[in-house]
């Protein structure tokens, strides 16, 4: 009995190394297919076989030196590799002590113990459950290279983003039934819906045409000039005419109240509240740094700069008329709601493209990811299942996360604003991250830039923007992207950090 619950002790000894060594081996598997998909199965054999080796003998490290000395001579360690299935099956076996009595005691004299212990430990990579809005950044500068030129041969940071993204799907594995779904969220200083459903928030009243509007910058001094950026104006808006149909742009502006038709900027405690409660101004005359409804008149403030204005031919010179929807068009990419279905979400990646005339304002971006996720807005998206609720039973391990991708500061930052903690046009990033953060969505943010050109204040407030925080193991910051390698191996660790490796078997 004694030499029985010895042998097991042993048996046991080798099955927690074998677990450490399966775990071990299979996040090192990802690791390596993160860098390098197209890696054989020999180069992935030799990196695997080597990991589990030194954790099986890691774990036997505790014995003392007689049996480890025996151990470690008769250890033999192989791996078995499930490239498709993203799991390593790992089998030990090694002589850890044999008996204690038998052969000691005269009438067990000719009891032998066996002359190895073996141990099996399988584990496996499973995706399940997450939910995940990938925020991607569609100024005008996402046409430039990673350099911050623009016109050059070299690859732009659109084309490398999405296929970065589509890498990051990949890993994922959107599925129903695993419940992983995947949402995208294309951003400047708007958003779009799809004509499918913008038709359906007119009808339903979500989103209705204003009739007066606050501009929160109407127009731009000279740098280091003596005048300051003005306050905010508000401004009455023509009638819509019907051949000037909305085409589905939203910004962050809503209308106050169920009976107003003022637009101005939600508070916070109004950020994920229910269009039907209190629907979103349509974006006609969306409220940019220097734009306004009406052209200012002569005299111009000292040191004017410019200003964009929708009425009448230019007043004065740095004037420009522009279109009522000139950052939005049909051709604007649009939100695509939480979707397991793989082709539909590679699908919403093709169809990322800069909008040339489109600024920077990340806050949007943000909190639009936050409403794809909130599940209080499933209606809204007219998902039957996604978005989920967190705190329900059924959901225990729920992870919904962001992927904050932009190429540079906020144009809205205001000067001098380092931290880009206020907007003058309205909801600051920091402000934003802030209250994500406070739904119990991670966020993870990504650089498509150059370090060179990121700056230390930049990368501050991305830090401060993500869910980094000293009591955490996971990585939320990439910005050390100065290559489109390094760009995707961004998006494949954020994937990976998302994925669960467990013991199996």
């Amino acid at each position: 009995m004694i030499d029985h619950q010895w042998l097991i002790d042993q048996r046991d000894t080798l099955r927690r190394a074998t677990d450490a060594a399966s775990v071990a081996a299979t996040s090192e598997l990802n690791d390596q297919l993160s860098k390098d998909p197209d890696a054989s199965d020999a180069v992935l054999l030799a990196v695997i076989q080597e990991v589990a080796e030194r954790y099986v003998r890691i774990n036997l490290e505790h014995l003392p030196q007689a049996r480890l000395e025996k151990a470690q001579a008769t250890l033999v360690v192989n791996v078995v590799l499930d490239r498709q299935g993203r799991s390593v099956e790992v089998t030990a076996q090694a002589e850890l002590g044999g008996f204690l009595l038998g052969g000691r005691i005269p009438f067990l004299g000719d009891a032998r113990p066996p002359v190895e212990i073996g141990a099996v430990s399988g584990s496996d990579t499973l995706t399940s459950p997450v939910e995940v809005v990938l925020a991607i950044d569609i100024s005008g500068s996402m046409d430039w290279d990673l350099a911050g030129e623009s016109g050059t041969m070299n690859e732009s940071r659109m084309e490398i983003v999405k296929g970065a993204a589509r890498h990051l799907v990949d890993i994922l594995g959107p599925d129903e039934t695993d419940r992983v779904a995947i949402g995208i969220v294309p951003w400047n200083q708007a958003v779009a819906l799809s004509p499918s459903a913008a038709a359906n928030w007119a009808r339903n009243n979500w989103a209705r045409y204003p009739r007066r509007r606050v501009y929160g910058v109407p127009y731009k001094c000279e740098p280091g000039g003596s005048c300051t950026e003005p306050n905010s104006i508000e401004e009455d808006l023509p009638l819509v005419s019907t051949t000037d149909a909305w085409m589905g742009c939203l910004d962050g502006s809503r209308m106050g109240t169920a009976a107003s038709s003022r637009a101005s900027v939600p508070g916070s405690d109004d950020f994920f509240t229910l269009p039907a409660a209190n629907p979103f101004a349509q974006g006609f005359f969306v409220s940019t740094y220097g734009a306004a409804y009406s052209c200012l008149e002569d005299p111009l403030p000292d040191d004017f700069s410019g200003q964009f204005c929708y009425e009448g031919s230019p007043a004065s010179p740095g004037q420009f008329k522009i279109s009522s929807q000139v950052f939005c068009g049909s051709d604007f990419p649009p939100i695509l709601p939480l979707s397991t279905t793989e082709q539909t979400i590679d699908d919403a990646i093709d169809a990322l493209a800069p909008r040339v005339s489109g600024f920077t304002y990340s806050a949007v971006g943000v909190l639009w990811a936050q409403r794809l996720l909130q599940d209080t807005w499933r209606t809204v998206w007219g998902g039957t299942v996604h978005p989920v609720d967190a705190t329900l039973p059924a959901n225990k391990g729920l992870r919904k996360a962001i992927v904050l991708l932009t190429d540079g500061e906020d144009t809205h930052c205001g000067r001098g604003n380092e931290d880009c903690d206020s907007s003058p046009i309205g909801t600051a990033r920091s402000h934003a991250c802030e209250e994500a953060k406070a739904q119990g969505t991670e966020i993870f943010v990504v650089a498509a830039m150059h370090p060179d050109g990121l700056g230390d204040d930049f990368e501050r407030s991305l830090t401060a923007c993500s869910s980094t925080s000293p009591d955490s193991n996971n990585k939320y910051v990439f910005a050390n992207n100065s290559s489109s390698e390094e760009l995707e191996a961004a998006f494949a660790d954020i994937a990976n950090q998302l994925r669960t490796v467990r013991r199996s078997h």
